[in-house]
Parts: C-alpha cells; sequence; structure tokens
C-alpha cells in the first residue's frame, strides 16, 4: 500500500495544512538542511522511525545530506537529484547526456557512514537518482521506440528507475495535470493560486 504526501505553497500533509514559512524550520531535533531537506522532515513527523519505510521524492527535495540523515532514521530514501547537489559524485551532465540512450552508471559516496548511490541513466535525456537502498543492479528492460531502426526496442533500465517509476508515476501524472489547471486558494491574506505542487510518495 503506497501513501502520499502532498506539499504545496502550504505544505500539507493528509489532512494536516503547515504555514507558509519563508524558511521553514526543522523539526525538533532533527538537522537544518534548508528548505527543501526541512519540508520532508516535517512532512514525515508522523512516519514512525526504523520501520524500513520507502520514501520517494522529486529532485526539488533531494540532496545527499537528507538522504543520509532519512536512511540513520530507518527510512528508504531514493529519489531524482540533480548533479550540483552532488559535488562528490564526479559524473559530468553535458558529457552524460552525449551517451546514448540505455547508457548507465552508478557512483558511491559515503555521507556521515551512510554509504549512498548516484545512478545516472540515459533515456530520452538524462537523469540520475540517489538512494541509501538501491542503484543500478540488477539491470532490466524498457520498449523505447527507435527512430533509427522505425520499431520499439529493448532498452536497458537501472533498478533505481524501475522502482522510482513504479512508485511516483501518478505524482508525476497529477503535478503535470495540476499545471493545467490552476488551484485557486482562499486564506485570510486573500485568494492565491496553488502554481506549484510537490508530491513525496511513501511506501
Amino acid at each position: 500500500m503506497t501513501r502520499s504526501l502532498i506539499g504545496f505553497r502550504k505544505y500539507a500533509h493528509f489532512d494536516l495544512t503547515y504555514p507558509i514559512l519563508k524558511y521553514p524550520e526543522p523539526p525538533e531535533n532533527c538537522p537544518d538542511l534548508g528548505v527543501p531537506g526541512n519540508v520532508v522532515q516535517r512532512l514525515l513527523e508522523t512516519i514512525s522511525d526504523n520501520l524500513n519505510h520507502k520514501i520517494f521524492v522529486d529532485n526539488w527535495y533531494t540532496s545527499l545530506q537528507l538522504m543520509a540523515n532519512l536512511h540513520k532514521r530507518g527510512i528508504l530514501p531514493l529519489g531524482t537529484v540533480q548533479l550540483r547537489r552532488a559535488p562528490n559524485i564526479n559524473i559530468i551532465k553535458k558529457a552524460l547526456e552525449k551517451k546514448e540512450r540505455g547508457y548507465c552508471s552508478e557512483k558511491s559516496v559515503c555521507v556521515d557512514k551512510v554509504k549512498l548511490s548516484v545512478t545516472s541513466w540515459v533515456d530520452n535525456k538524462a537523469i540520475s537518482l540517489c538512494s541509501s537502498y538501491v542503484g543500478k543492479e540488477p539491470m532490466g528492460v524498457v520498449k523505447r521506440y527507435s527512430k533509427k531502426h522505425k520499431r520499439r526496442v529493448d532498452v536497458p533500465c537501472p533498478k533505481a528507475v524501475s522502482i522510482y517509476n513504479k512508485y511516483m508515476g501518478g505524482v508525476d501524472l497529477l503535478d503535470a495535470i495540476l499545471g493545467f489547471y490552476r488551484i485557486k486558494i482562499r486564506s485570510k491574506n486573500g485568494t492565491t493560486t496553488c502554481s506549484s505542487i510537490s508530491l513525496i510518495s511513501v511506501a
């Protein structure tokens, strides 16, 4: 069973709504990980530690420090990551984008004694994912249309990508739909438009 934690400008978690903060404070006894990391920590306050819950986040939230801290709590994270937020990983985005579809590489880094894996894969474009529990192996296969062969062909796909797509597909679809249908929110300060909705999926 998968539950979704939904966050927007008033970060909401099920029926709870957090106030708009220019700089969200981290929960008590939690490190200050900046706005994205603090939002995740606040949304996970009701999630019990050390039960191996799996959390899936997009690249606005993901940082190496956040992944390491969640792992220490007994929460298993996986998320897309911006390579500029992984300075210890020797991956050059421009070089990655020149690789053929299906190319995959995996680099490891230790953060606060937690081993993290950064898996990069080339599909229509290059993506990178960070996790403390899954990486490149075992490789799977996905079907993609090849302009060269004019038919669908098998493309190697890393395990981290397969798992992420399984749990985040509906989240990304909802995010896209909400881009077309703006939500009006009434508050004491007037009516505002919810222009950005980010979601976190927890298994």
